[in-house]
């Protein structure tokens, strides 16, 4: 029996070939997405931007606990083979896209990987920002692949890799912090289960070694993110209701409904008003991504269980129970932040990658996995998923490119010789792709009844990013009394400013005259 096979069942001995070899399919399969998508993946500012930044300044200015230092050591590390931060934000996605499609079959050289694969890259994982998420996926398939592989598997050493796991991806994702407290509970009833040894008494303690330490580091180091976070998407949900026509991600709305301030943590805002806490949740937990997560944790455990009893007939039975823990507490924090904060398709990354590696392994994928044809109709399927997500991102990234204007931007640098000063826009970080020592002035900078001209002139920027978000915030706090974007422009433009001419979708640059 082909070992790589092997789930404790009886299979047939004989596994048909591949229909090309496992690391052509692989690197075919990486190859595709990244000469598809990347042409058209754009950059992302807010929370992508800050954890490279964050990186390239690592040891300038540590970040915080719940700021993902671990992610932005990441680009830390890349920074050192990447000194540009515009190939930089670009080479991490494409490694981490390598590394989530590849990562199983290098620790498990197993066919069950490269279907995990092919499944796998049936949804656009690959292209959910903040790639913090897939970023973390890695860390979690290292995991579950290095279990898998362990022959005799006791439930302490399962448990203490789980809490590991979940210990590592809270310094990237902060929400898995709470996956801790299950997986140290867990790890407490194997090791009285279990016979007593050594090996499992020093299991144990490092465990609750590595719990108490990530409890500490998180209560004593770490900022109001659980807060912030509920407050931008409580904004976003309060302009899906019409209850506010600004952009969500700088009105700070949620802070003044609540009466906080931005320093607020999560249960602050529950103590401040329980009711509107309360419709925050009912609001998540309806939408369709929150029931599409529960059921897709619902089809990995019923997949799980299904066996061949027979070619033609299917039953139920047990999943091993390591995988099931797995499973759970690798979706429990991604359930709690799509009901809590809110239902954000960058929460399914994990979870997402986590079903499709069991369901690779479950008994009914084993089984078809032996065969060719499975293969042949797998990368059809997947080649006309990757068309289709191709096509949608272009038709979104036609709209709004942010890389593009970048690329203009540091054509007027290098014209211009702006290398000081400050850059005045509404999307948060684009300062961080020019050269030389440019400063962001956010738009949300400008005071009550202070008028637009007047905010250009005490900021004095040398260039300003005008968009949609940006006249929004004008108008509706009467800083300006253009009614449109094109007026507004118009202003900046007799305000000392000329355009600089950019061809692609976007904002409008100006600089200073």
């Amino acid at each position: 029996m082909n070992s790589f096979l092997s789930t404790g069942n009886d299979k047939a001995s004989h596994v048909a070939k591949l229909p090309l070899p496992a690391p052509i399919l692989l690197f075919g399969l990486v190859i595709c997405i990244i000469a598809l998508f990347l042409p058209i993946i754009d950059i992302g500012l807010a929370d992508e931007t800050s954890y490279l930044v964050q990186g390239v300044n690592f040891f300038k200015d540590l970040p915080l606990i719940d700021r993902s230092p671990l992610y932005s050591l990441w680009y830390f590390v890349l920074s050192f083979f990447v000194r540009s931060n515009y190939y930089l934000y670009f080479t991490s996605w494409c490694l981490l896209v390598f590394l989530s499609i590849t990562i199983p079959y290098i620790i498990e050289r197993s066919r069950a990987a490269i279907v995990y694969a092919f499944l796998a890259c049936l949804m656009p994982f690959y292209i959910l920002w903040s790639y913090v998420n897939l970023f973390s996926a890695v860390i979690v398939l290292v995991s579950l692949s290095i279990i898998e592989i362990i022959p005799k598997k006791s439930y302490v050493s399962v448990c203490l890799a789980i809490l590991l796991t979940c210990a590592i991806i809270s310094f990237a994702r902060p929400e898995y912090q709470y996956a801790c407290y299950p997986a140290t509970a867990l790890l407490i009833g194997a090791y009285i289960l279990e016979p007593k040894s050594k090996k499992s008494l020093a299991a144990l303690t490092l465990g609750i070694v590595i719990f108490i330490t990530v409890v500490w580091l998180f209560s004593a180091f770490s900022a109001s993110r659980s807060g912030l976070a509920f407050a931008l998407y409580h904004d976003v949900i309060a302009q899906a209701q019409g209850k506010l026509n600004e952009n969500p991600w700088t009105s700070g709305y949620s802070f003044k409904l609540f009466g906080l301030p931005e320093t607020a943590n999560l249960l602050d805002f529950l103590r401040a008003n329980p009711k509107e806490f309360l419709s925050h949740i009912i609001y998540n937990i309806t939408r369709p991504l929150f029931v599409g997560l529960l059921l897709l944790f619902s089809l990995t455990i019923v997949v799980s269980c299904v066996r061949f009893a027979t070619p033609s007939r299917l039953v139920l039975t047990p999943m091993p129970l390591y995988r099931v823990i797995a499973i759970a507490l690798f979706h429990m924090p991604a359930l709690a932040a799509t009901g809590v904060i809110f239902p954000s398709t960058h929460y399914l990354v994990i979870p997402y990658l986590v079903s499709v590696y069991y369901i690779s392994r479950s008994d009914v994928f084993m089984t078809l996995g032996q065969y060719r044809g499975t293969f042949y109709l797998l990368m059809p399927l997947v080649f006309g998923s990757l068309i289709l997500n191709c096509w949608i991102k272009y038709e979104k990234f036609k709209l709004y490119q942010i890389a593009p204007k970048i690329e203009c931007l540091l054509r007027l640098q290098e014209q211009r010789g702006i290398k000081t000063g400050n850059v005045l826009e509404s999307m948060g970080g684009i300062n961080a792709y020019l050269e030389g020592d440019i400063k962001r002035v956010g738009h949300t900078g400008i005071t009550e009844h202070e008028s637009l001209p007047a905010f250009l002139l005490r900021v004095d920027p040398v260039i300003i990013l005008t968009d949609d978000n940006f006249f929004t915030h004008m108008a509706v706090n009467r800083h300006t009394a253009a009614n449109s974007l094109s007026e507004m422009n118009e202003l900046i433009g007799r305000s000392g400013y000329a355009e600089f001419p950019c061809p692609f979708a976007g904002p409008t640059i100006f600089y200073k005259n």
